[in-house]
């Protein structure tokens, strides 16, 4: 079972089943969360994550490697035209070439 972030070995009592229901006579309360994965390393209180709260974890850090690239490329932009500036700038000065006033 899943609780606050962890798993939680649970007794139930089953009744019939087939090759996809089980029925569940005792031991678990409507709402209450079942973990119908394993893994040989789980146990009773290892840390669970949800597989909704691992899918927006993953959409929020690529929305936030999106915004740090388009914060990346405008610095980039900006550099390149300081630049820019520069080397105009730089030329003008040495009467190779006229800037627009």
């Amino acid at each position: 079972m899943y609780e606050n972030g962890l798993s939680k070995k649970t007794v139930l009592e089953t009744g019939i089943f087939d090759d996809t229901d089980i029925e569940v006579l005792s031991g678990l309360r409507v709402g209450e969360l079942i973990i119908t994965t394993w893994n040989s390393a789980m146990s009773d209180g290892t840390e669970v994550v949800l597989l909704e709260e691992y899918q927006a974890s993953l959409q929020a850090a690529e929305e936030k490697a999106a915004e740090v690239e388009t914060d990346d490329a405008q610095e980039d932009s900006a550099a390149d035209s300081e630049a820019e500036t520069h080397v105009l700038t730089h030329l003008a000065q040495r009467s190779l070439l006229t800037l627009p006033r």
